[in-house]
């Protein structure tokens, strides 16, 4: 499942993990201070354990949307630049496949 940082706050960190919660935050709280933050999502942790569970693999999304609550193709793209992401960070792969 994912949500969006304009739901998000630091009291859902169980939830979403303790980089998107301050997110939430900001995206709530500075535009009315002037500063601009832009829209996004998080997924939430039970997301990210079924995506870690099944090796990084968007199969089970393509093959139920519902999985994580993502069914458009730009969601899709979202998770796969995510799974990229968590692959050079973890140095699985070379950031130049990306």
């Amino acid at each position: 499942m994912k949500t969006y940082f304009k739901k998000v706050g630091i009291n859902d960190i169980p939830q979403v993990g303790g980089k998107n919660a301050p997110i939430g935050e900001m995206y709530q709280n500075l535009p009315n201070k002037g500063i601009a933050v832009p829209d996004g999502f998080a997924l939430t942790t039970e997301a990210y354990q079924k995506l870690e569970a099944n090796n990084f693999s968007v199969a089970p999304v393509l093959e139920d949307g519902q999985l994580l609550g993502i069914v458009d193709i730009k969601g899709i793209n979202e998770l796969i630049t995510v799974k990229k992401s968590t692959e050079i960070a973890k140095g699985s792969i070379d950031q130049n496949q990306r």
